[in-house]
């Protein structure tokens, strides 16, 4: 029973640890980004990295909480990265910033 108990949380807390991961697998163009937000406070990141684990590019979202398993959600994180992609700067709107990181 004991040895259940402790393989059982095991479990459980890789189940729990792999589902808290909110980042984009690695493109062809060896990029991907990373969404992070506090606890509590509607406040998001959209970080892009490139395959070193570079920052290339910052975006605040101030007032608003980004849920990637949320499909509008990822699709604006998606719309953004394949925008800065493509060499377009989003559309920044009040209470956001962006910040082009130069290598």
């Amino acid at each position: 029973m004991k040895n259940f108990i402790i393989t059982f949380a095991l479990l459980l807390s890789a189940a729990i640890s792999s589902s808290a991961l909110a980042q984009s697998q690695f493109g062809d163009n060896g990029t991907f980004w990373v969404v992070e937000t506090q606890k509590g406070v509607k406040y998001s990141q959209i970080k892009i990295y490139d395959n070193d684990h570079n920052l290339l590019y910052n975006h605040e979202l101030i007032g608003k909480r980004l849920n990637s398993t949320k499909r509008k959600d990822k699709n604006y994180i998606n719309l953004i990265h394949q925008s800065f992609l493509a060499g377009h700067l989003p559309t920044i709107w009040k209470d956001q910033k962006a910040e082009v990181i130069k290598p």
